[in-house]
């Protein structure tokens, strides 16, 4: 597995897997996820309006060809409470996140 960081917006990356994570109480609006596409966003709203997405810590979402994105799949890691979140917690997530994709 090839991880790196890449500038380029959210939108036009063109990768198998792109890796966003969100905070508790607002799923959809927050954390990397605010920086996705509109129609991305909306499509997650649908999955957190279902209960399938809550931002609750190293929960995970999986969305396969999500609009707007040229990415192949997102997979969207809660990150808790955005009070508690820090740069470990990050390491932690994009830990989580790489184990769920092997």
């Amino acid at each position: 597995m090839k991880t790196e960081y890449r500038a380029e917006p959210l939108a036009q990356l063109s990768v198998p897997t792109l890796v966003a994570y969100s905070f508790e109480g607002a799923p959809t609006s927050s954390g990397t996820v605010e920086r996705l596409p509109a129609e991305t966003r909306e499509q997650l709203q649908k999955l957190q309006a279902a209960g399938e997405l809550t931002g609750k810590t190293f929960e995970m979402t999986a969305l396969y060809s999500p609009a707007g994105l040229t990415a192949s799949k997102l997979l969207v890691v809660g990150a808790g409470k955005p009070e508690k979140f820090n740069g470990a917690q990050l390491r932690n997530l994009a830990g989580a996140a790489v184990r769920n994709l092997r």
